[in-house]
């Protein structure tokens, strides 16, 4: 009789949190992760006209989380695709796993960029990601998970 009762409470908090039916068209939020990014290497190469070769460039963040301790790394690569706007595309790698990220910005201090998927406890993640810039070479990052 114990098993039964705990198998329907069990259900019904898997129905409550969107793990039961995954038929449902709107996205449910899994979580968000608060972390500060620090800028370790940044390689740009010579600047070319938006759109043409070897105008791209690449960024290594050192992830930690509000003690200091290092939990991961966020590689970006971006082009410019126009005068004022970049196109970036990158891996957040987290210790249970990684998230990919995506999106347009004039700048590399500030915006918002797609979550497009994942590994690990993120797979099949959406969502986004928020960046604001708190120094010369730090930012915080906003990541909204949701599946």
């Amino acid at each position: 009789m114990k098993m039964a009762a705990l198998f329907v409470v069990a259900a019904a908090l898997m129905i409550m949190f969107g793990r039961w039916d995954r038929g449902s068209a709107a996205p449910t939020a899994v979580g968000r992760i608060n972390v500060t990014a620090t800028l370790v290497k940044a390689t740009a190469r010579p600047v070319a006209p938006p759109g043409r070769r070897g105008n791209a460039s690449e960024q290594a963040w050192r992830i930690t989380d509000r003690h200091g301790t290092t939990i991961g790394r966020l590689l970006l690569q971006c082009r410019w695709i126009t005068s004022r706007a970049r196109l970036c595309y990158g891996t957040l790698r987290m210790p249970l796993g990684q998230i990919t990220v995506s999106g347009s910005s004039s700048t590399s201090f500030e915006g918002v960029y797609a979550v497009t998927g994942g590994t690990g406890v993120y797979q099949g993640a959406g969502g986004d990601m928020q960046f604001f810039a708190v120094g010369l070479r730090k930012n915080v990052l906003l990541v909204t998970v949701t599946t």
